[in-house]
Formats: C-alpha cells, sequence, structure tokens
C-alpha cells in the first residue's frame, strides 16, 4: 500500500511541477499591451493647458515607464498610481513645435519590454484666431427703419 501512494504522489507532484513550468513559461513569453489616453477631448492643445496622459499596461510594470513626446521630451518619467500597471504623465503644453506624438515604453515584471506602437498625437495650437467683420449697409448712413445685417469670418473654427 504505501508503494503505491508512493508512486501516486509522485505523479501528482510531477504533474504539478509540469503545471506551473506550463504557466510560468506562458505568462513570461505574452506581449506587454498598453492603451493611451488623455484627458483633452479633441487633442488640440495650446501653450498653458495641462493635459494627463495616463499608460494603461496590461500586466504590472517592474520599473518606472517612461514617456515622449516628440520634438519635447524623451523618455521622461511618468508618475505611479495605485496600480502597478497604470502610469501617468502630467503635462504642461509650452512648446514651439506645431504637433507631438505621444509614446511610451517600459518592462514587466517578468522581464518583457514594452515594443508596442500605441500613440496619442496632439495638434499645438498657439496661433490666436483672426476675425473679419463686415456690414450690409452700403453707405454707412441708416434711417430708422434700415436692417442691417453683420458677418463675423474667423480665422478657424470657435467654440460656442
Amino acid at each position: 500500500m504505501y508503494k503505491v501512494f508512493s508512486k501516486i504522489i509522485s505523479v501528482n507532484f510531477f504533474l504539478f511541477v509540469l503545471f506551473i513550468t506550463t504557466v510560468y513559461s506562458q505568462s513570461s513569453t505574452y506581449s506587454t499591451t498598453v492603451t493611451l489616453t488623455d484627458t483633452d477631448s479633441d487633442n488640440i492643445v495650446s501653450n498653458s493647458d495641462v493635459v494627463t496622459i495616463t499608460a494603461t499596461f496590461s500586466v504590472s510594470m517592474a520599473a518606472t515607464p517612461t514617456l515622449s513626446l516628440s520634438g519635447i521630451v524623451t523618455n521622461t518619467e511618468m508618475t505611479a498610481t495605485d496600480s502597478a500597471s497604470v502610469w501617468t504623465f502630467a503635462w504642461t503644453v509650452s512648446t514651439t513645435v506645431t504637433s507631438t506624438t505621444a509614446t511610451v515604453s517600459g518592462t514587466d515584471l517578468s522581464g518583457n519590454t514594452y515594443a508596442g506602437t500605441d500613440s496619442i498625437t496632439f495638434t499645438i495650437d498657439n496661433i490666436l484666431p483672426t476675425v473679419t467683420l463686415t456690414e450690409s449697409d452700403s453707405d454707412n448712413i441708416l434711417a430708422h427703419s434700415d436692417v442691417v445685417t453683420f458677418t463675423a469670418n474667423f480665422s478657424e473654427s470657435m467654440a460656442l
């Protein structure tokens, strides 16, 4: 009886080790993914705007992930949140470039480096809009019953 019981334990231990090895092997060879989001609704920003960029990785990260904004900063450390898979970067816009793309990089707990292409592109609009006013009265002399239409043409779309 002890011999049969001993073989069952040996087989079960072997299967357990095989299972753990397989799970570890699979978990350490997957690709880390990320979802990038930001607090600006249309990604058109101007100097002095503050935009928070959030990187949500598919797994916990081992070290501080970094963020790059093309033409502005390279490999700047992100800020930790309560989750080791969610990191943020608060960007106070101050630049002369007209467009930038945010990308991130990092390494997960298994040593896998994030090597994806997820990004967010921002348009930086630091040019103030101009306006041209016209009116429908040709001689600029108005009588009490005259109707005059004023038209404002802006150099870019205006928000209500």
